[in-house]
């Protein structure tokens, strides 16, 4: 599965180093942040719109209850929208946005390449 341009994942765990030209296990340095133990290469990943969701709620300090509440969603919905199970509507990603403060057009950016690639 090619994740973008440079990263293809083997059987869901290694990728393939193209300054190495081999399969290898990148150790995660930051949530983000892949490096390449045999060469330093270093990979730099997107956050999802799942991934948005969760740090901006965990930098408010906010529980998944509290979310849900200001979101007026239930908390099966918070849980369910960051750990990838479902992909939220426009309106939950907008009122989502609203609640954490984040910009409304980077939350629908993500939402769009969520709808993207998975109507291949």
């Amino acid at each position: 599965m090619w994740l973008n341009d440079r990263i293809h994942i083997y059987r869901g765990s290694g990728i393939f180093c193209f300054n190495c030209t081999d399969w290898t296990e990148y150790v995660r340095e930051s949530k983000y942040k892949l490096v390449c133990p045999k060469c330093g290469d270093v990979l730099e990943l997107e956050p999802t719109l799942w991934d948005l969701v969760q740090d901006y709620r965990q930098e408010k300090g906010f529980s998944m209850a509290k979310l849900a509440c200001l979101a007026s969603v239930s908390r099966s919905t918070i849980y369910n929208i960051e750990n990838k199970y479902v992909i939220p509507k426009k309106k939950t990603v907008l009122k989502l946005a609203e609640v954490l403060g984040a910009d409304k057009d980077v939350f629908l950016d993500k939402l769009e390449e969520i709808r993207k690639a998975n109507a291949k």
